[in-house]
This record gives structure tokens, sequence and C-alpha cells, in this order.
């Protein structure tokens, strides 16, 4: 867990670095449920699903906790079309695979099947390019409440 928390935080300092903003409240989400992560034709399982959202810069994300570490879709574009569908443009891809993260540019889109209230995730599908291959994000929630934790924090701390 010490791996994942450190994963996630170098995630959002490297978010906190943009510069746009939003009027809502940063947080980080933990999802349990079955995830698999299909980088450059390799196939990993993932431990969770976290989801990232800084409101100072407006960046959202949707990352897989891997045996490897923590790869991310972020973007800072999105839309709800309907109040338990959830869509978010990708434009880069965060890995923390090593000691510091590293943003690759990326085009691609994440969905977010979640419950009316957003207390549970359904299931999420992301699927980005990049220069160096294609990347796919498959999660079904496990039926269990996600754990969100706010951040106490609006800048780079």
């Amino acid at each position: 867990m010490n791996r994942l928390v450190s994963a996630v935080i170098a995630i959002i300092l490297l978010i906190l670095s943009a510069n746009n903003s939003k009027a809502e409240q940063s947080m980080v989400v933990f999802a349990k449920g079955h995830c698999s992560l299909s980088m450059f034709g390799q196939i990993y399982p993932c431990k969770a699903l976290v989801y990232q959202h800084i409101a100072k810069n407006g960046r959202t994300s949707f990352g897989a906790n891997t045996t490897v570490g923590l790869i991310s879709f972020s973007g800072d574009a999105d839309l709800q079309p309907a109040i338990d569908l959830y869509i978010l443009k990708v434009d880069s891809i965060l890995d923390v695979r090593g000691d510091s993260p590293e943003r690759t540019p990326a085009n691609g889109s994440c969905k977010a099947d979640v419950s009316a209230d957003g207390n549970y995730i359904k299931q999420v599908t992301c699927s980005a390019h990049t220069e160096f291959g294609q990347l796919l994000l498959n999660f079904r929630g496990n039926g269990s409440r996600i754990n969100k934790i706010p951040l106490p924090y609006e800048g780079t701390p």
C-alpha cells in the first residue's frame, strides 16, 4: 500500500503543475473490483482503480494500480451527458513505475458508468494512443462503495 500511496502523491504533484482552475473540491477515490491494463501488447492485472481530481488545475485521471506501478489516463476536458455517465478526454498518460512520474502525450478517452449518487463505480473503460502504442484499461466494480478522500490543499504543497 505504501507504493500506491507514494504513486498517488507523485501523480497529484504532477497534476498540480498545470495552470487551469475549477471550483470543485480536489479528491482521490479508490474503487475495488476486477481490473486489467493492456499496455503496448502486455496485459497486467490491476489491484485497484484510482480516480484523482485536482480542482485548482481542473485535471482528472483514472489510474490502474498494477504490479509494475501506477499508470493513469489523464485529461482536463470532460462531460457528463447523464447523471450516471462520465466521459474524460485523455490528453496524456502518467507513468509512475520509477522514482519520478513521467507524462506522455496521448489521445483517447475514458468512460465511467457510476451509480446516480456517485458512491459506486460500475465500470470504467479507457483507451488512449501514445507515440509508443495503445493503452487500454478495463475495470468492473465489485459492488462495494468507493473510498473517497478529499485533499486538504488546493495548490502545490
